[in-house]
């Protein structure tokens, strides 16, 4: 009995592990747009329409990542795996 409730428990925590989870592809997607972004800023300086980019995509991110932000590193890259 025991066993099969462990062997029940496990099966369930693998599957959802295991599915693409589309929130956080996005929130992957606009952590990479975000960084792009940055890095313009950096290498051309800064300027309004940056700026403003730069905002609209923090905030955008603060949506979209705000369920995954005391998540774990190696749990992160195994969910980014399923994303590509």
């Amino acid at each position: 009995m025991k066993k099969t409730i462990k062997f029940a428990i496990l099966i369930l925590v693998l599957s959802s592990c295991s599915g693409k989870d589309e929130q956080f592809c996005a929130c992957i997607k606009i952590s990479d747009a975000l960084n792009q972004k940055s890095n313009q800023i950096l290498t051309e300086g800064p300027n309004q329409q940056l700026a403003t980019e730069l905002s609209k995509l923090k905030k955008s991110k603060a949506d979209q990542c705000k369920d995954y932000q005391n998540m774990g590193g190696e749990e992160m890259l195994a969910k980014k795996k399923h994303c590509q």
